[in-house]
């Protein structure tokens, strides 16, 4: 019989780098919607084109290497651990966790905010501005795959969070 290893473990840059490749457009297996975590890592248009979806300031990380370390930062957290510790609850069982505006080192982000039109409708921009930045918090959405081995877990997206 085969040790179960906890999901409430330190995770390396190396396997946090294969749990985002591995889920995106991956499954999940709590509700089979495809992981998009790296849709989150882009350009200007990226991040203007969620901005302008939704009428807000929106941020991209600059670079997968930018990603990576914010969310092994948060898988690392006491947050992301006591989160990872709820998985290990039902270890054989698919389960989801949401790790929400979490506290990490400092990453490079790319930023869009937009300016609306005085008395326009809702949803209309008059431009946008573009800044780089810097993210301090992230949130992201943990499934466990439910085979209760270390690092088989899903995640569904990983975002920074703008202060």
């Amino acid at each position: 019989m085969v040790q179960r290893l906890p999901y409430a473990a330190p995770y390396s840059l190396g396997q946090t780098r294969r749990i985002l490749n591995e889920s995106e457009g991956r499954g999940s297996p709590v509700n089979n919607q495809a992981g998009h975590p790296r849709q989150h890592v882009g350009n200007w248009e990226k991040a203007e084109k969620y901005a302008e979806q939704q009428s807000r300031t929106k941020s991209v990380f600059t670079s997968t290497e930018e990603q990576d370390k914010a969310v092994q930062s948060a898988l690392s957290s006491a947050s992301g651990q006591a989160a990872l510790g709820q998985l290990d609850v039902t270890p054989n069982a698919a389960g989801r966790q949401v790790i929400a505006s979490v506290a990490t080192e400092p990453v490079d982000v790319k930023v869009v905010r937009a300016k609306k039109k005085k008395g326009a409708p809702q949803g209309q921009v008059k431009s946008w501005t573009y800044q780089n930045g810097r993210a301090q918090r992230i949130t992201m959405v943990v499934d466990s795959m439910g085979t209760g081995q270390n690092g088989d877990i899903h995640s569904q997206t990983a975002y920074p969070w703008l202060d």
